[in-house]
């Protein structure tokens, strides 16, 4: 074994200890959660808006701070962007993350705190997965990251959120991630997917990571770049891809197709710009578990409109999701639905978005209802 192999594995046993913990008591994290995020909040403009200085209890916090949408958190997001600070959260913030919304802006910038972006969306997925596969030798090569844009408006950094991501960890690169930061971030998909070719077809890659459409199309150039007929040709130690963004179902005959082994494993990711929600940390289900103490304070809201926290919600429900979290999101709604399929532990499925579902005649028919019979048409027709 390797000394990086051996370094990240002391880390994952006590991550994976810290995982099981929110596992047998929930909502003692979350409670947990809350406190931090109110003693972090309190010295804030929000804070003093909101009296948080007079909250200690999810009853106290409900009835003094009010559910927020995109677009009603105008006001605060604004005063961030221009550069103020102990807005919403303590500090000046300086990256957002950008993502395309149904709200009316073209764009939606979501505060990342640099206590979100290490507390939260770099915490990852390895822990899990070595629990999962303690045998994997995947930790012994690099990860091919194919992550988004960003660039500096004014005094902030804005863009995709897998850009942001690698952009404030470049000091990975070279140990654990391919392709170098210059390319990864590169905004012509083209030039980028004609460097990553060039850089890593003789590197030792043995994940890929990110959304599976771009993933898709990246596979296949590397193909038709080294001339061979799948991609464990190219990397034969090739052995996870951690995708999220989209619904995979969809995708995995063509990948079946491009990285034809028994041993290739495919791990789902709810990264979202608001947070890093949950981790599909079992191979033999088709669900994901509930991140309980990534900084996030989660509540749940039915379709009858009514709130409820994480003790609140049942097997079986679809509810819109609402956070209150590091990056300065206090209560709300980020406009995506999930569903319950356990509560021991708490495990979800994304449901969709909650503009995106038809409820004219009592059929309440989400995304994933429609990714399903996608996928089954799919399967069915032999159609990719």
């Amino acid at each position: 074994m390797s000394l990086k192999s051996k370094i990240l594995r002391s880390y994952f046993a006590r991550r994976e200890a810290a995982i099981d913990r929110f596992r047998r008591h929930p909502h003692r994290v979350q409670e947990q959660m809350l406190r931090e995020r109110l003693r972090r909040g309190r010295a804030t403009a929000f804070g003093r808006q909101y009296g948080l200085d007079g909250v200690r209890t999810a009853e106290q916090f409900r009835a003094a701070v009010p559910v927020f949408d995109y677009d009603a958190y105008r006001p605060f997001r604004e005063r961030m962007l221009a550069g103020e600070r102990n807005v919403a959260a303590p500090g000046r913030v300086t990256l957002f993350a950008k993502s395309s919304g149904t709200t009316s802006d073209r764009s939606k910038y979501i505060p990342v705190t640099r206590e979100s972006l290490w507390g939260c969306h770099t915490r990852g997925v390895a822990a899990l997965f070595a629990a999962a596969h303690p045998g994997s030798r995947v930790f012994e090569g690099k990860t091919l990251t194919l992550g988004g844009t960003c660039r500096r408006e004014g005094s902030v950094l804005a863009g995709d959120l897998s850009a942001i991501l690698i952009h404030e960890t470049t000091f990975w690169s070279g140990w654990f991630r391919a392709p170098r930061t210059q390319t990864a971030l590169l905004a012509d998909f083209d030039a980028k997917c004609e460097r990553i070719c060039r850089e890593c077809a003789g590197e030792r890659i043995t994940a890929f990571a990110g959304v599976p459409s771009w993933n898709l199309a990246l596979m296949r150039r590397v193909l038709e770049y080294t001339g061979r007929s799948n991609l464990l040709e190219v990397w034969p130690e090739l052995s996870l891809f951690v995708h999220g963004g989209v619904e995979f179902a969809p995708y995995r005959r063509s990948f079946e197709g491009l990285l034809p082994s028994e041993s290739m494993h495919y791990m789902e990711t709810y990264n979202a710009s608001e947070g890093f929600f949950a981790i599909a940390d079992d191979p033999a289900r088709d669900d994901m578990l509930l991140l309980l103490d990534y900084g996030t304070y989660y509540e749940f809201r039915a379709d009858d409109r009514t709130v409820v926290p994480l003790e609140g919600v049942v097997a079986g429900g679809v509810y819109a999701l609402l956070v209150t979290s590091s990056n300065g999101l206090w209560r709300y709604e980020i406009g995506d639905r999930v569903e319950f399929t356990s509560t021991d532990p708490y495990r979800i499925r994304f449901a969709g978005r909650t503009r995106q579902y038809i409820n004219v005649f009592g059929e309440e028919v989400i995304v994933n209802n429609t990714d399903a019979a996608l996928a089954r048409a799919c399967a069915r027709t032999g159609a990719a």
